[in-house]
């Protein structure tokens, strides 16, 4: 599984000194996370409690890489992403608000496939590495989020886009490939905790900007 992880970053670096025409570009996007149900288990209770996130949000920024090779080409990205996540906590008492959220920044690799279908309307799809830097916990000072067991995941993307010489509006669906959950506990309360369903189950709208072909 780690060896499979690894390709898509081989081909980025590959990409950086590829001879066949290519160029790199800038990208900037917005995304909208479908995962993150929040499960709550109480000593005493026999069933967790479920919920789902009140706000959703988050953001992207990055480097692309195209490489031209006949009718289709190779698309490897350096993305920095960050998603945001809102709940109510379950179970607590509380003296001012039950309220927290979720925030992570993670290192993606995708690498795209993609060929012209109709005019400048194209279709893309291949897989995404993908490392998390950090998951942070704010809203409530006794919560704390461990550390995710796995840091290294694999997802798969697909998309279409608009594409011009120099300009590309794509929306994409980022599936994860890898079961992913984070654990949060309460310094005060041994007897609640709470996981968040982090396999990444997200809609991706981007602008990328291609300079000049090498």
């Amino acid at each position: 599984m780690k060896k499979l992880l690894w390709i898509p970053a081989c081909v980025f670096m590959a990409s950086v000194g590829a001879q066949t025409q290519s160029g790199w570009g800038i990208r900037a996007g917005i995304q909208y996370p479908q995962n993150g149900d929040l499960k709550t288990s109480i000593s005493l209770v026999e069933k967790d409690i479920s919920s789902g996130a009140e706000q959703r949000s988050g953001w992207h920024v990055g480097a692309s890489r195209m490489i031209y090779l006949g009718g289709f080409y190779v698309k490897p990205e350096l993305i920095f992403a960050q998603t945001t996540r809102s709940y109510q906590a379950q179970g607590l008492s509380v003296d001012l608000s039950d309220e927290f959220t979720a925030k992570r920044q993670q290192i993606e690799l995708p690498v795209l496939v993609g060929v012209s279908v109709f005019g400048p309307v194209h279709f893309s799809a291949g897989p995404q590495m993908r490392y998390i830097l950090k998951d942070q916990i704010s809203g409530l000072n006794d919560l704390s989020i461990e550390e995710a067991s796995q840091s290294w995941t694999l997802g798969f993307q697909w998309g279409v886009g608009i594409h011009t010489n120099r300009w590309a509006v794509e929306v994409r669906m980022d599936r994860g490939l890898n079961a992913q959950e984070s654990n949060i506990v309460h310094r005060n309360l041994p007897q609640w905790s709470s996981r968040i369903d982090q396999r990444s189950h997200q809609w991706l709208i981007g602008l990328t900007y291609q300079f000049n072909k090498d």
